[in-house]
C-alpha cells in the first residue's frame, strides 16, 4: 500500500491528497458554474423588465387614445343632448317650465332639513 502516512498521522495517503485535490477543482468549477448561472438569470431578468416596460407603454399608449375617443364621443352626446333639450324647449316651452318647476320642488323636499 504506497502511503506517505508517518506514525503521528501528519502526513496524507497520495490518493487522499489526490482527492482533496479533485473536489476543490469540482468546487472552484462549482463556483464558475454558479457565476455564469447568476450572469445568465440577470440578462434574463434585464430582458423581462425591458419587454414589460414596452409592453406597458404600448398599453398605456392605447388607453390613452381609448380614452381620448370616448371623452370625444361623450362631449359630442352632450352636445346632442342639449340641442334637443333646447328644441323641445323651444316647442313645448310650458311643458318645459313644468316639468323644471316639478323638479326642483323635488330636490327642495329631498334636501330639506327634517324637523
Amino acid at each position: 500500500m504506497p502511503s506517505t502516512a508517518k506514525s503521528n498521522g501528519s502526513a496524507e495517503p497520495k490518493s487522499v491528497a489526490a482527492a482533496r485535490d479533485d473536489v476543490a477543482a469540482q468546487i472552484a468549477s462549482l463556483k464558475d458554474d454558479v457565476a455564469s448561472l447568476a450572469e445568465s438569470v440577470g440578462a434574463l431578468a434585464t430582458a423581462g423588465a425591458t419587454a414589460a416596460k414596452g409592453s406597458a407603454a404600448d398599453t398605456a399608449a392605447t388607453a390613452q387614445a381609448k380614452a381620448g375617443e370616448m371623452g370625444d364621443f361623450a362631449s359630442q352626446k352632450a352636445i346632442e343632448t342639449g340641442a334637443r333639450a333646447a328644441l323641445y324647449v323651444r316647442e313645448k316651452p310650458l311643458t318645459a317650465i313644468a316639468i323644471a318647476a316639478g323638479l326642483g320642488l323635488a330636490l327642495g323636499f329631498a334636501t330639506a332639513p327634517r324637523k
